[in-house]
């Protein structure tokens, strides 16, 4: 990958996560371990940014930025960090650096990786590219793609772990009028939505239990 980039010292009133870094939106990080090391020296490594608005998007330093809010809040002092600013167009680039960095440092969730798979894709890389980049199988990638022929109500419940692995898998086989009396029942206070191979004999048309249990194992 090749990226174009300037440096320059930011002020950390302009920086802010970007709306490309995948946790954009998440809870704070913990920063313990690297707030000692930045408290005493700074930041070290530049972080990766580029132009959103007025300021400047932070892709690639996530937990250094918010280190530094930290420290700079403690001394009341505008400190300015060292930052690689992408060129524009780098959209592609800007999306890769923030998964790399994420997901090398912190296994990510099914659905963050969801998240990230689906924008490399979109940007024109094949599942070969992606597999390749996170040293993972394709085909764990492609069942991790899948998750795009899920309704947006259930990658929902997926998200909230509200439904069990071998659940969602079988409902990526599932059509999308299937989907949706599977949703009915698990909505529904007296019916029995199907789980895992329960479901996948029930996709083909085998039967369901005519209510919910109190307790499903």
């Amino acid at each position: 990958m090749e990226t174009k980039m300037k440096l320059k010292e930011i002020p950390i009133g302009q920086l802010k996560i970007s709306r490309s870094n995948m946790r954009c939106g998440g809870k704070a990080p913990d920063v313990s371990d690297i707030l000692p090391s930045i408290r005493e020296n700074g930041v070290q490594q530049s972080m990766l940014v580029r132009k959103e608005g007025k300021g400047y998007g932070v892709v690639a330093g996530r937990r250094r930025l918010f280190a530094f809010r930290i420290v700079a809040k403690e001394t009341g002092k505008n400190l300015k960090a060292p930052c690689g600013i992408l060129e524009d167009g780098d959209n592609s680039a800007a999306i890769e650096a923030s998964i790399i960095e994420n997901i090398a440092r912190l296994p990510a969730t099914e659905m963050e990786q969801y998240e990230a798979f689906g924008r490399l894709k979109k940007s024109g890389r094949s599942v070969e590219d992606i597999a390749a980049y996170f040293g993972v199988t394709e085909i764990k990638v492609k069942r991790i793609l899948a998750l795009s022929e899920l309704t947006p109500e259930i990658r929902d419940l997926y998200a909230n772990e509200k439904i069990r692995v071998s659940t969602i898998r079988a409902l990526t086989l599932a059509t999308l009028e299937q989907q949706a009396d599977w949703l009915e029942l698990f909505n529904d206070e007296e019916q029995y939505e199907p789980h895992g191979d329960e479901l996948k004999a029930w996709l083909t048309g085998g039967n369901i239990y005519p209510q919910k249990p109190h307790c499903l194992i």
